[in-house]
């Protein structure tokens, strides 16, 4: 496992990403327009959810698969939703 603050990271309305299980701020997030600044956030609060699903996605593809015949169905959808979060197309 990766020695990352563990997640759910959040973002709040100052340009800042937090880790929510120790109310700790992980980052103040800069970017070039308040567009590409807002994109930023949501990818770096996503990053332990990501890791998550890349983790999962790895055990399928070496075969150490804990997924049943239909899970794949639902690791489809959740990675779907977490792109769209991620691309501001979904709330938080």
């Amino acid at each position: 496992m990766s020695k990352f603050t563990p997640g759910p990271w959040k973002t709040m309305d100052d340009d800042c990403v937090y880790a929510m299980n120790k109310l700790t701020r992980i980052g103040h997030i800069l970017g070039l327009s308040r567009e590409e600044q807002d994109a930023n956030v949501r990818l770096i609060a996503a990053a332990p959810e990501m890791y998550d699903e890349l983790y999962k996605v790895m055990q399928v593809l070496v075969g150490e698969s804990w997924f049943g015949k239909n899970k794949f169905a639902e690791l489809t959808i959740s990675i779907k939703d977490l792109l769209a979060r991620i691309d501001g197309e979904a709330e938080k």
